[in-house]
Parts: C-alpha cells; sequence; structure tokens
C-alpha cells in the first residue's frame, strides 16, 4: 500500500506536469496547431500530411500562378510556393527543383485585385491565403484544395526582364532554313527525284 504521503506528492508532480505535456501535444499536432488561428504551411506539408490537415485552417503563401478561372461570384486560382516562387526561373543561374502548389478556391473580389500571374514572361504577385485545407472537398469533385477565407497581396508581380521570344524566333526561323538548304543540297547531289 502505498503511504498517503506519496500518494499525494505523486498526484502534485502529475498535475504539474499535465498542462506541460498538453501544450507540447498541441503544437507537435498540426490538426490542433492549425484550428485555431491558422498554422503556416507549405505545399509539401500539405501534401505529405493531408489527413492530419484535412478540414482545419491554415495560412499559405506563394505566387500566383496560370490564370485566375472565375466561376459566377468565385474563382480558382494556382498558389505555388517552390523554388521559382520568389524569383523567376528565367533569373536564375541554376534551375533546381520542380513546381509544387495548391489549388486555392475563393471568392472573385478576392481574386480581382491580382495583377500578375506567374509564366513564362512574368513572375506572379506573391499572396498569403488563409482557409480551410481539404484532402478531398466533396463540393468540387474531390479536389485537393484551400477554401479562402482571405487572401492578401504581399508582393506585386512583374514582368520578367530577359532575352525577348524575338531573338528565340530568329534563332529558329534560322536553323530552319539551314535544314532546309541542307535537304536541297542532299537531294540535288544524290539525283533523287520528289516524285
Amino acid at each position: 500500500m502505498i503511504e498517503p504521503r506519496l500518494t499525494k506528492a505523486l498526484y502534485i508532480v502529475i498535475l504539474a506536469a499535465l498542462p506541460g505535456l498538453l501544450i507540447s501535444w498541441a503544437f507537435g499536432n498540426p490538426a490542433v496547431a492549425a484550428s485555431g488561428r491558422g498554422r503556416e504551411v507549405s505545399s509539401t506539408e500539405l501534401l505529405e500530411n493531408a489527413g492530419d490537415y484535412n478540414e482545419t485552417r491554415v495560412v499559405y503563401r506563394g505566387e500566383v500562378v496560370g490564370q485566375v478561372l472565375k466561376r459566377g461570384d468565385n474563382a480558382w486560382i494556382t498558389v505555388n510556393d517552390d523554388h521559382y516562387s520568389t524569383k523567376h526561373r528565367r533569373e536564375y543561374q541554376e534551375l533546381k527543383g520542380g513546381n509544387s502548389g495548391i489549388n486555392i478556391y475563393c471568392k472573385y473580389e478576392m481574386a480581382e485585385a491580382i495583377q500578375f500571374v506567374g509564366s513564362y514572361e512574368t513572375q506572379g504577385d506573391n499572396v498569403r491565403v488563409e482557409g480551410i485545407f481539404y484532402m478531398s472537398n466533396p463540393d468540387h469533385g474531390g479536389d485537393l484544395m484551400i477554401e479562402a477565407e482571405s487572401l492578401e497581396i504581399v508582393r506585386d508581380g512583374h514582368k520578367v526582364k530577359g532575352e525577348s521570344i524575338v531573338v528565340e524566333l530568329i534563332a529558329a526561323f534560322s536553323m530552319g532554313f539551314i535544314a532546309l538548304l541542307l535537304g536541297i543540297s542532299w537531294w540535288k547531289t544524290s539525283g533523287s527525284s520528289l516524285f
């Protein structure tokens, strides 16, 4: 039998340790940590731990790419948070990694402020999205997505300086013309007939 003084001391130790254990569990568990104000997450975290984050509030940042797809009063956008989300790939000396992002569903009025979307010639606006993450939203065909409650532009996009597409077109036509000349030369020397 345990002595009453020892039992009382054991209860005090347990009660003193309990708040610390609860706090460490809450901050270590993504779903609990994200249930309040919204925990900032990356697309990698969301994709690798989709079940833990499902239907929780998250904060997600990245570059708007592709197009703003208006759907009535709402819109779909894609936001990439990969290596190229802060600097256009044409501005890097060395290419690194692929693209990764998350689809965002929002009110169209939120998306109207977007001026630049990432493309070959532009760096898209960088946005901060807060909303509910869905691993498989039944209202939208089972899509993995964030339904935005707020969307704010944190850095404006811009046109990318670099080689003009005219230079690339001239190079392509020049190579095509050289190939045509070589083909004609071969045809004349081989004595082949076109028909």
